[in-house]
């Protein structure tokens, strides 16, 4: 892998701004995958109100929310994984309920050795 930053490697980097130096939920490894889950707001409110008012006392009185083409929905957990423990948080994400959206994002690996990011020109 090419390295960058001072002998650092584009995953290592990656892994310390992206996702915050944040560890496998499993192992404890360092991760490289992200796993988000979103909830509609209408069925989180319909099914589990309570869940809605644990997620707003613990982000001091605010619901967690994004807005999709979908309409609005709540944010209601991440995972992280290292290579070796993905399998695991793919399945286990895979067996939430079907109204619920799950994202994820992964860095850079041995698949993908650099990073991309959206860049804008500059006029002098």
């Amino acid at each position: 892998m090419p390295k960058m930053f001072g002998g650092a490697t584009a995953q290592e980097v990656h892994q310390k701004l992206v996702f915050g130096g944040r560890a496998c939920g499993k192992c404890g490894a360092p991760a490289t995958i992200r796993c988000l889950s979103f909830a509609p707001f209408k069925e989180m409110s319909e099914r589990a109100p309570e869940v809605i008012m644990a997620l707003a006392a613990a982000n001091e009185g605010c619901v967690p929310m994004v807005e999709f083409t979908y309409g609005k929905f709540v944010r209601i957990g991440d995972a992280y994984a290292c290579p070796h423990c993905r399998h695991d948080l793919e399945v286990t994400a895979s067996r939430r309920p079907s109204w619920v959206l799950v994202e994820f994002k992964e860095g850079p690996g041995a698949d993908r050795p650099l990073v991309q990011v959206p860049g804008f020109a500059v006029t002098p």
